[in-house]
């Protein structure tokens, strides 16, 4: 014979129903992500910034400094990136690709002879 609880109540299923539906909304929560505000200039400047100083690895270096490594060189504008969006949205961010109206004129021209 089981044994009942104290206080007469029959052990139900309730728990683990509220525990299956509590974890389908968390799911679908996680599935789909909250937008972010779009980057404003200062912001994209100092990324742009920080990519050009640092090259190719430019997003590792970040994140390591985001994680309290060397070279300690992020500034103000980065770590309100940091503490905003997260190192996880780093991964994910591509800097925009240069207008050609906005890229320096090259002093080199194939089409005129050097003199």
């Amino acid at each position: 014979m089981p044994q009942r609880r104290r206080g007469g109540a029959e052990p139900t299923d309730r728990g683990k129903e509220a525990t299956s539906v509590a974890a389908g909304k968390g799911a679908a929560a996680r599935a789909k992500r909250e937008r972010l505000p779009r980057l404003t200039a200062a912001e994209e400047q100092a990324l742009q910034a920080y990519a050009a100083k640092h090259g190719r690895r430019w997003k590792s270096v970040l994140n390591h400094v985001w994680m309290g490594g060397q070279p300690h060189d992020d500034g103000a504008t980065l770590r309100r990136q940091r503490n905003a969006r997260g190192p996880t949205w780093l991964q994910s961010y591509r800097l925009p690709k240069p207008r050609p109206d906005e890229e320096p004129d090259s002093e080199h021209r194939p089409d005129v002879p050097e003199t």
